[in-house]
């Protein structure tokens, strides 16, 4: 194999690598504040992202994320839902679309 072709391969995954690191799927939080009058909730994810900075690798904690919809599992008319409060356990989705009209209109 040519060597700056293996030079170029190695440096090609390292970005990925590092580009695959900034995105987040889901992540654990927990709830700051709960407003059911929007069914939503404001959350600080729980764990640290990492990320490099300066060549190094660094943990960076996460600013407090708001008006999260919260899921209630239902159907027919009927609604599974449990009471929410501060400091309580929660797993982030995070949406590929933004979810605007969702907040808009319901």
């Amino acid at each position: 194999m040519d060597l700056r072709s293996a030079d170029t391969a190695i440096l090609t995954r390292e970005l990925m690598d590092r580009a695959i690191m900034q995105i987040a799927t889901s992540i654990p939080a927990i709830v700051e504040s709960f407003d059911s009058s929007t069914m939503t909730v404001e959350a600080t994810p729980a764990i640290d992202m990492k990320t490099y900075i300066d060549e190094e690798i660094q943990f960076l904690r996460m600013p407090k994320i708001i008006r999260i919809p919260i899921l209630c599992y239902g159907g027919g008319g009927f609604y599974h839902t449990i009471p929410i409060q501060k400091g309580d356990y929660c797993l982030l989705c995070f949406s590929q679309r933004a979810i605007d009209n969702w907040h808009d209109k319901g």
